[in-house]
């Protein structure tokens, strides 16, 4: 795979980036890390929002 994920560019980055922020979020979570929690939640959300599914509005 190229860096800009076959096509999609700066917007596969910037999710893969979020996700794996959010991967060491939860990692941190678990381990009972200060913050994590926080963060945790503001990474959820920035990828809630930047993939504004439709079926995601019925989870909530």
């Amino acid at each position: 795979m190229t860096s800009d994920g076959n096509g999609l560019g700066a917007d596969f980055d910037q999710w893969k980036r979020l996700a794996d922020e959010l991967t060491e979020a939860l990692a941190a979570l678990e381990r009972g890390e200060s913050g994590a929690r926080e963060r945790v939640n503001e990474l959820s959300l920035a990828l809630r929002l930047r993939n504004d599914l439709p079926f995601q509005h019925a989870l909530y």
